[in-house]
């Protein structure tokens, strides 16, 4: 009767180790998944950031061009009110709107350098983000199938070690026969 007991709690007990291993395993399954959405999840946030970023810098820089034309258009009123001849013939006035001009266009030049490195700077973020998260569910996943496997491994030793014992208890242990005795005197 004990050695079936020992066998009854030997199946349970591998039979915890296994439904533990295919826990773990369905849990690091979600957690990878989980990791894996996260990554591009960030990913993709930073892109989103990265093409507003674009948009407001070429805001930016139709604001200068508009500021420019703005400008222009009150310093050449302001050179033909106080009788200077804007048409080309006065080259103080010429140099004055050409320089104004080129100010203009190295502000827009800045903010697009600006724009677009910091463009490639968060394009590589989002990269690192969904690349990251791709790691992350990796290992998780490794680590979750070590663990079944981990288990699968008790469970065997478990019942190894279960059949040893129930053949120890039920194979009584041959007494030592005593040598019959002899009649001699």
């Amino acid at each position: 009767m004990i050695q079936f007991l020992m066998l009854a709690a030997t199946a349970v007990s591998a039979g915890a180790q296994v439904a533990g291993g295919i826990g773990a395993s369905k849990t690091a399954a979600f957690d990878s998944w989980q990791a894996e959405f996260q990554g591009r999840l960030n990913g993709f946030n930073i892109e989103t950031e990265r093409q507003l970023y674009m948009a407001e810098a070429s805001q930016r820089s139709n604001d200068r061009l508009e500021m420019y034309r703005q400008n222009l258009s009150s310093n050449i009123s302001t050179f033909a009110a106080s009788g200077r001849d804007v048409g080309g013939q006065d080259r103080s006035v010429a140099n004055f709107l050409e320089r104004q001009k080129e100010i203009a266009g190295e502000d827009v030049k800045r903010v697009a350098t600006m724009a677009d490195l910091n463009s490639r700077k968060m394009q590589a973020e989002s990269l690192s983000a969904t690349a990251e998260g791709v790691q992350r569910a990796a290992a998780i996943r490794a680590q979750g199938q070590s663990q079944a496997v981990s288990s699968m491994i008790g469970a065997f030793s478990t019942v190894a070690g279960g059949l040893y014992q129930y053949n120890q208890i039920r194979t009584p242990t041959a007494s030592p026969v005593a040598p019959p005795r002899s009649t001699f005197f």
